[in-house]
């Protein structure tokens, strides 16, 4: 997939909708092409486990995409992972200072032992700087065997200062 503005063309209006305007979850038509980008992505290599970032204001849109995606793909979701405390959306803070900042520490997972020795893949509905996912990342990366982050129906980077063990997938 290609990566979607939230202001431009015909996707990136479904997902602002969902987002934001309260346009319930995201249509099957995003999670397919969704499951087709995670299968070229990964070329064959196994996921055991399918995470999602909780949400500031969406409600379940993220759980539910996860759902949608963890079933197409038969990949089992997880739903330990928590938001310890209160953040601001991340379209608020101006820089990727700040947003660093806004999501520091406000994750937990519990029951990290369930991750050792897993591939994991991270899912997140948009994304902005990659501080979420991130942050997560770098809470959990330790316990898995590898760690996928996959934002959204928005852009794929890879994270490895030769320490990470994280590919991050931006459709």
């Amino acid at each position: 997939m290609a990566n979607y503005s939230l202001e431009d063309g015909e996707i990136g209006q479904m997902v602002h909708n969902c987002k934001y305007e309260g346009a319930g979850d995201f249509p099957d038509d995003i999670v397919r092409r969704m499951v087709r980008m995670i299968q070229k992505k990964m070329m064959g290599n196994k996921i055991d486990m399918l995470l999602y970032v909780p949400p500031t204001e969406s409600g379940d849109l993220v759980k539910n995409l996860a759902v949608k995606v963890g079933e197409l793909m038969g990949i089992p979701v997880c739903h330990n992972l928590k938001k310890m405390r209160q953040t601001t959306a991340q379209k608020i803070p101006q820089n990727a200072i700040l947003k660093r900042k806004n999501v520091e520490d406000a994750f937990d997972f519990d029951s990290p032992e369930i991750l050792e020795g897993k591939n994991v893949l991270l899912l997140d509905d948009i994304y902005d700087s990659g501080a979420t996912l991130n942050e997560i990342a770098k809470m959990i990366y330790e316990q898995s065997e590898r760690i996928c982050l996959l934002d959204g129906p928005c852009p794929c980077r890879n994270q490895d200062g030769g320490k990470k063990r994280y590919t991050q997938l931006v459709s």
